[in-house]
């Protein structure tokens, strides 16, 4: 077990978790100018229209670089072909900040954590590779492979590859200040954000097993190998715990919207699990969830099985599974 550093106390710790929500990976003050770019407010840098005036309004509960519980600011909208573009909801007329009308046609985008992120970065297309050619044919998810060749990983949709331009989208989208001067600062600090704590205490082993049984575990995968990570060369090569396959899946018409990236409208990148129940709710990419038993049973498409599997589970088995997730 290695002792890595991270902000709060540099406790000796597991690899790849925090001891608290938002540590980072490392000295503390390699992330420091970024942590403070995070957090900044840019409104005097803003030019048209945003969505917040910094990164920490998007994704700041219940730390820097989480999530907030109040999403209804970040929306998404059509625009030619079908495809998605944010939609940013303010701006700055005479000085005071307005509202913009919505689009008649919008969805809803909650914003996701970013804890672990650098790390799911680290993964290899070899192994995701690996992982989509292993799943059941029935569960089987697709790489998200970009016009440009790249492998999407952020975002709901993974229309996103690299945290770096995950960081550069949002600046010019969401803030309205496309060319920041501090855009690698704050990349490489979210790089560096440790993965949620987990519970330290023995997982409900019933739970885990009915979560292998009915199929969540084909998808939000247990765990991956991540290749090389330069914030923490000792890490290389381990083993990180995201319960997700980092892979496009489908997820039936009530849940689709529009196609971006490389996803159809109706997939959906998987979520990772790590710290769930301490980020939300809600839950899903639209915060239509608000308890992870709404989450469960809004699935469908490639998960309907699944699904149907939890609902004939009995009461005690049901109350198991829930705290296996309580422990992620």
């Amino acid at each position: 077990m290695l002792a890595l550093a991270f902000c709060a106390g540099c406790a000796s710790t597991p690899p790849y978790r925090g001891v608290h929500f938002g540590d980072v990976m490392g000295p503390p003050s390699v992330a420091k100018a970024g942590m403070t770019a995070f957090a900044a407010d840019r409104l005097d840098q803003i030019a048209g229209p945003f969505n917040q005036i910094s990164c920490a309004k998007c994704h700041g509960v219940p730390s820097l670089g989480g999530t907030q519980p109040d999403w209804s600011d970040f929306v998404m909208r059509t625009k030619v072909a079908g495809h998605l573009q944010p939609y940013p909801r303010y701006h700055v007329v005479h000085g005071m900040v307005r509202p913009r009308p919505l689009p008649p046609w919008y969805f809803l985008r909650r914003p996701q954590p970013l804890y672990g992120i650098g790390l799911l970065q680290a993964v290899p297309a070899s192994e995701l590779r690996r992982i989509a050619a292993a799943e059941p044919a029935k569960h089987r998810g697709r790489l998200a492979v970009l016009p440009d060749g790249t492998i999407g990983r952020f975002g709901w949709k993974g229309d996103v590859p690299t945290v770096l331009r995950f960081v550069a989208a949002a600046f010019a989208g969401e803030t309205g200040v496309p060319h920041a001067k501090d855009i690698p600062a704050v990349a490489d600090f979210i790089t560096r954000l440790a993965p949620p704590p987990g519970d330290r205490s023995p997982t409900d082993r019933a739970g885990r097993s009915l979560f292998g049984q009915i199929g969540c575990a084909d998808c939000h995968r247990p765990s991956l190998r991540i290749g090389s990570f330069a914030p923490m060369p000792a890490l290389d090569g381990s083993r990180i715990d995201p319960y997700t396959d980092e892979l496009l899946h489908d997820m039936g018409p009530a849940e689709a919207d529009v196609p971006q990236g490389a996803a159809r409208a109706s997939e959906f990148i998987t979520a990772p699990l790590w710290g769930v129940t301490r980020i939300g709710p809600p839950y899903m990419h639209d915060g239509r969830a608000m308890s992870l038993q709404q989450a469960i049973e809004s699935h469908g498409g490639q998960a309907a099985d699944t699904v149907r599997a939890y609902r004939a589970l009995t009461a005690t088995q049901r109350a198991a599974l829930l705290r296996f997730l309580q422990s992620l």
